[in-house]
């Protein structure tokens, strides 16, 4: 049996948006599970080719080509077990906010969220931007990484968003779902009862986790879970311990924690505050 690859991760958060830096060892890794985010997610591979698993197919991702998740999107990453070679990945988490932002900057004029109908982006000068904006927030001078990220962003989605709305989009979501999803998205600290969503929703329990489950692609138990180890990346680069993080974010306790931490990062909380870069 290969022995287990080694994960190392470096991570930033700074003005809305979360860096991480990915390097992988040759070895087996446990895949990681199906799940969404509020945020944006893009990300690139230097070196590897890579594979994602998001609407309703498999892609395979060469290097240097950008792979966008919308905000919500259902996606996983490779469900393979074994990195037969060394492998980096530059990850970037945006807030919606943040993206509509920089789309207003280039006359943006609708309130949807820009949309990527392509997955997968291969641009020589989208890739080389995204590259820079990690090296420029990784350099401490605000005003140059204020540029890159702009840059960035106004290039991205001047030449390759759409107005269109889709069934990624929280939009198309039925009003149950909708509902109960921004529900969750203010009170995932709260332990919520599902009669309490159902009340909220004004529909059956069966139907409203069946339609969420449908839609969103986990459960809405699931789906709070996340937003608990989302919440909990940013709280590890404020220097918190995983006790403090277990009890302010609602797990049972920091075991709890810790088991659902490294189920969706890929590593243990006390190893991603570890490699952080505090700022």
């Amino acid at each position: 049996m290969p022995r287990e690859a080694e994960i190392k991760i470096s991570a930033r958060e700074s003005e809305g948006f979360l860096f991480e830096k990915y390097e992988y060892s040759t070895g087996a890794v446990e895949p990681l599970p199906f799940h969404t985010h509020s945020e944006y997610q893009f990300s690139i591979s230097p070196n590897a080719l890579g594979e994602y698993l998001c609407r309703g197919g498999k892609f395979q991702i060469a290097p240097m080509t950008l792979g966008i998740i919308h905000s919500g999107e259902r996606h996983a990453p490779s469900d393979q077990l074994l990195i037969e070679k060394a492998a980096s990945y530059r990850v970037l988490y945006a807030a919606p906010e943040e993206i509509l932002s920089a789309a207003r900057e280039i006359g943006w004029r609708k309130n949807e969220l820009p949309y990527f109908k392509d997955f997968l982006l291969s641009d020589r000068n989208l890739a080389a931007k995204y590259l820079r904006l990690f090296v420029e927030s990784s350099e401490g001078n605000l005003l140059s990484a204020d540029f890159a990220r702009l840059d960035f962003l106004t290039y991205l989605i001047g030449n390759f968003a759409q107005n269109k709305h889709s069934n990624i989009t929280r939009g198309a979501c039925p009003a149950a779902v909708k509902l109960i999803r921004e529900y969750l998205d203010a009170n995932f600290i709260r332990a919520v009862s599902l009669d309490e969503l159902s009340q909220i929703a004004g529909v059956g329990k069966y139907y409203l986790c069946r339609e969420f489950r449908r839609i969103v692609g986990i459960t809405p138990h699931l789906y709070q879970n996340h937003l608990r180890v989302n919440a909990a990346r940013k709280l590890l680069l404020q220097n918190k311990t995983a006790s403090e993080i277990a009890q302010e974010l609602g797990f049972y306790d920091q075991s709890h924690f810790g088991k659902n931490f490294k189920r969706l990062v890929g590593i243990t909380p006390q190893s991603y505050a570890a490699s952080a870069i505090f700022s």
